[in-house]
């Protein structure tokens, strides 16, 4: 351990050692109060010490020591940091491209797809003065929010081993939020960020969906999707967050037209008007869930916000055109990508029911109706419909339902609102394997996908012992599930999700600067 340790060591009220990295560490490296090799390497330590959360599947670590050495050269000899990040240690998601690493997004066919060039995202990030320590697991072709795949298996929760640590870009969650990196870069088309900063405690923003396009190759024809995945940054602060965003929003402005990022700390929070809601109508949540986004609320009301319940409207079409764009010409796109990888148990069913013919598909949804499965009845009513010759239509109603959000939002009896405070998830986490029996949870996470809007997490407490308990119905599959979840969920994180009008993550991270507590892990 470092003289000058850059991480903060605390005891809980149990008296267990907790630990966590200090909120103004890029400030520290900056000003030199602190060695970019120094934190490399305590980083490495510790990365290796747990090594059993399966989290990073490609270490750089003498590499990263190098760079780190180079960073304080730098800095000493110039008089001047090396970039927005100088000397940060940080850590990638397996499918961006790095040199000589290959990126398989968990499929076993891609274990020698190895480039020879950096993705312009990691290699923006490089030459403003961060240090790659790693690339991290995936869930299998980044479709369900789990880590599981059968190049890497499992990634766990750092906090309690039964619980996932979320997906897809869980490796950089579980990391980010145990205080191991302390800046992830991962991507999100249905909630592969934010639920993996909310599961572990992180903060995390999925910008404007057109700011950071994802140009990942885990899909030769991932274009022809309707609803995009966007690339963005997890970590323990807004600040950190803003300099990512700042990096990435730079490198991409030649590619294609992005508005210039606004400035978070130029937000007054008492001049915003914010709605929320804490259900979607299709999921409940836990109590314990409904309390973190009414204490949030409750928060920004007394930091001066104008605050009022709302809805955005009509949820169910945003989740019928998501489930339409994600099973686009019966689920083909997804299944040609696995390359003859078994799907994982966890989108295993999917995969055989989509290619059905609609007529099958059909009986199926009234057969669970009647069972009274109404999540996956519900679900199965909105898979299968679009191919590539009528895809046309399915975009015509995402950009329909897009200003009628945008429309709503701007008339509520406050004025324009300018966020939404939400739940991301029904329950504080997901035990593991539990996406194929509750899917994404209703449509918390992939409304703002659908919406295109910047989306962020802050985490705003911890579960209580009364608030691990029962609370769902124990007929429908999905619920029952839930019900397990909770039942050991004491002590795991309480996020909310944040989102603004596109182009405004300046708001989302003046709320994250609001709210976020940083979530310690037991070490």
């Amino acid at each position: 351990m470092l003289q000058n340790s850059a991480i903060v060591v605390s005891m809980d009220e149990q008296g267990r050692k907790m630990t966590r990295l200090p909120k103004d560490l890029l400030h520290q490296l900056m000003r030199c109060e602190l060695s970019s090799k120094a934190l490399t390497t305590e980083l490495i330590n510790n990365n290796k010490a747990h090594a059993s959360l399966n989290a990073i599947v490609y270490e750089r670590f003498s590499h990263a020591e190098e760079d780190a050495a180079q960073r304080d050269a730098y800095i000493h000899s110039h008089g001047k940091a090396s970039g927005l990040l100088h000397g940060l240690p940080i850590t990638i998601k397996e499918c961006f491209d790095l040199s000589g690493t290959a990126s398989t997004f968990g499929v076993s066919a891609r274990k020698r797809d190895i480039p020879s060039q950096n993705n312009v995202y990691i290699e923006a990030l490089m030459k403003s003065g961060a240090v790659v320590l790693g690339k991290t697991n995936v869930s299998q072709l980044l479709s369900f929010t789990e880590t599981d795949n059968p190049v890497f298996g499992v990634t766990l929760h750092p906090k309690n081993k039964k619980y996932s640590c979320g997906g897809s870009s869980g490796g950089e969650g579980a990391l980010v939020g145990a205080g191991l990196s302390p800046l992830g870069i991962g991507n999100d088309i249905g909630g592969s960020i934010r639920v993996p900063a909310a599961v572990n405690g992180c903060c995390a923003i999925k910008p404007t969906t057109q700011r950071l396009r994802d140009n990942t190759r885990c899909l030769p024809e991932q274009d022809l999707i309707p609803i995009k995945a966007a690339v963005g940054p997890l970590s323990q602060d807004a600040s950190t967050l803003h300099n990512a965003l700042t990096v990435l929003n730079d490198a991409v402005q030649d590619e294609w037209p992005v508005k210039p990022l606004r400035d978070y700390r130029d937000i007054d929070l008492s001049s915003l008007k914010i709605g929320y809601f804490t259900d979607d109508g299709a999921f409940p949540v836990a109590t314990a869930v409904k309390d973190g986004v009414l204490n949030a609320v409750a928060e920004l009301k007394a930091q001066g916000a104008q605050v009022i319940e709302y809805v955005l409207p009509h949820l169910d079409e945003a989740e019928a055109i998501f489930y339409g764009a994600m099973s686009l010409d019966k689920g083909k796109i997804l299944s040609r990508a696995l390359q003859g990888d078994t799907p994982n148990q966890n989108v295993a069913m999917l995969h055989k029911i989509v290619p059905l013919p609609h007529s099958v598909i059909t009986m199926l949804y009234y057969v669970l109706r009647g069972l009274g499965q109404k999540h996956q009845s519900r679900i199965l009513k909105m898979v299968g419909h679009y191919t590539l010759d009528n895809v046309a239509e399915l975009e015509a109603r995402l950009t329909n339902y897009v200003k009628r959000v945008e429309d709503s939002m701007a008339s509520t009896s406050i004025g324009a609102l300018d966020a939404v405070i939400s739940p991301i998830l029904p329950v504080p986490a997901y035990l593991q394997n539990s996406f194929k029996h509750m899917g994404l949870g209703g449509r918390y996470s992939l409304m703002h996908n659908v919406t295109g809007f910047p989306a962020g997490i802050a985490c705003v407490g911890t579960v209580k012992e009364n608030e691990s308990n029962s609370q769902f119905s124990d007929i429908d599959i999905a619920e029952r599930q839930a019900n397990h979840c909770m039942k050991s969920a004491k002590g795991l994180p309480l996020s909310v999700q944040i989102a603004a009008p596109a182009w405004r993550e300046d708001i989302v991270l003046a709320v994250i600067d609001a709210l976020h507590q940083p979530y310690t892990q037991k070490l």
